[in-house]
C-alpha cells in the first residue's frame, strides 16, 4: 500500500511539473548568459549543512560580478548564517509555502519587485527540485541556471551536466557559476567571525538526521573516553538532542568525571563563536560539521553513510572515521588523541 501511494505521489508530481512547465522543450542555450545586474540563488530547504556547501558559489558569484546586486532565498530557520557573511537574503517557510498555496502570487510579487534578472536554482545537484525551479519562473528572471537532472528540461535556460557523486557537493554547487566565462577556482566553504579565542575543549555534537546519528549506547563509552582527555562540552539542537546531553553529562559526573558540561541555547552567531574557540568538533554527518570545518576548526567525523567524499569536512587536520554501525568509541578517542598530537590517524 505504501509503495503504490508513493508511486502515485511521484507520478502527480510529474504531472504537476509538466503542466507549471509547459510543453516539453529543450529552452537551453550553448551561448554563456549575459552579465546579470541582479542574482537570485535559491536553496529554500531547511538544513544548515546545505547552506554552508552553498557558499563558495555566492562568494564566486560576488567576486565574479561585484556590481550586481547579489540575493540569496534560503530557508528562515538558518537565514542568519548567510547574512552574517555580509549576504542579502529572502528568508522562506518553504513546508508553509508547499502548505498553503495561496500565499504564492503574493511571494511571486515580491519577487518580481525585485527585478532579478538571472535565477539560480542551488537546490539538489543529482535530483531535480521543483520548488527551486518554480522560484526563478516566479520571479521573472529571463536567465535561469540549474543543474541537469531529473525532470529539468524547459525550466533553464543554461544546465549544467556532467556531475560527479565523488566529488564534493561545495566543489559540485560551484559548478553552477561556470556557464559564464572567467568563472573564478574554487574554494571550500569559508566562514568568518569577529574573534576567535581558544577555550581548550572538545566539542561533541550529539544530534544528526536519522541513519546518520551516533548510537546512543556508544556515547556514554565515547563522552568517557574524551573526558579522560580534556574538558569536553557537548552541544545540540533539538529538545530530545538536549536530553541526550544531559544524560550524558550526567553518566560522566557519576564515574567521577567533572570536565563534561552541556552547552546553552545557541544562536547562529553563538554556534560561530563557540565553534571557532574549539581545539576539534567530534560529530556525526549532520549541520554543525559543516560549519565547524567552515570556520576551520578540526573535525573527527563520525559516518555511517559511505559517501564521505562527496559530503565530509575539509579543514586542515579533520577525519572521517566510517562505519556503517558508528565507529568504535576507542577508535574514535585514537584519532582524537593523534588529531592534537598533529599525527595523521
Amino acid at each position: 500500500m505504501a509503495r503504490a501511494l508513493k508511486r502515485i505521489e511521484r507520478a502527480s508530481r510529474r504531472l504537476l511539473t509538466r503542466l507549471l512547465r509547459g510543453p516539453s522543450q529543450r529552452s537551453e542555450s550553448d551561448a554563456p548568459p549575459p552579465e546579470p545586474s541582479s542574482i537570485l540563488v535559491t536553496r529554500p530547504d531547511s538544513r544548515l549543512g546545505n547552506l554552508v556547501l552553498t557558499l563558495p558559489l555566492l562568494e564566486g558569484l560576488r567576486s565574479r560580478f561585484p556590481e550586481a546586486r547579489l540575493t540569496l532565498l534560503a530557508s528562515d530557520r538558518f537565514a542568519e548564517l548567510p547574512a552574517l557573511m555580509g549576504f542579502d537574503v529572502i528568508p522562506v517557510d518553504k513546508a508553509r509555502m508547499a502548505s498553503h498555496p495561496w500565499l504564492f502570487p503574493g511571494f511571486a510579487r515580491k519577487l518580481r519587485k525585485r527585478g532579478f534578472d538571472c535565477a539560480i536554482d542551488a537546490s539538489h545537484p543529482f535530483a531535480f527540485s521543483l520548488s527551486g525551479a518554480l522560484v526563478g519562473r516566479l520571479a521573472g528572471a529571463r536567465t535561469r541556471i540549474g543543474f541537469a537532472s531529473g525532470d529539468y528540461e524547459g525550466w533553464y535556460t543554461h544546465a549544467v551536466p556532467g556531475l560527479s557523486k565523488s566529488d564534493h557537493e561545495s566543489r559540485t554547487i560551484h559548478r553552477l557559476g561556470s556557464v559564464w566565462p572567467r568563472w573564478p577556482a574554487y574554494s571550500p566553504p569559508l566562514l568568518r567571525t569577529p574573534g576567535r579565542s581558544r577555550c581548550r575543549s572538545i566539542g561533541v555534537h550529539v544530534g544528526a538526521s536519522r541513519g546518520k546519528v551516533y548510537p546512543p549506547d556508544r556515547f556514554s563509552r565515547l563522552v568517557a573516553g574524551l573526558a579522560g582527555i580534556g574538558r569536553v562540552i557537548l552541544f545540540w539542537g533539538s529538545e530530545g538532542e538536549r536530553n541526550l546531553a544531559v544524560r550524558l553529562a550526567a553518566d560522566a559526573a557519576a564515574s567521577g568525571l567533572q570536565t563534561v558540561t552541556v552547552s546553552d541555547p545557541l544562536s547562529i552567531a553563538g554556534l560561530l563563536d563557540s565553534f571557532a574557540g574549539l581545539d576539534l568538533l567530534v560529530t556525526a554527518d549532520n549541520g554543525p560539521m559543516h560549519v565547524a570545518y567552515a570556520l576551520g576548526t578540526p573535525v573527527i567525523a563520525l559516518f555511517r553513510v559511505q559517501n564521505h567524499d562527496r559530503f565530509g569536512p575539509l579543514s586542515e587536520g579533520s577525519v572521517v572515521l566510517y562505519d556503517p554501525d558508528g565507529p568504535d568509541p576507542e577508535r574514535v578517542i585514537r584519532a582524537v588523541k593523534a588529531v592534537q598530537a598533529g599525527i595523521r590517524p
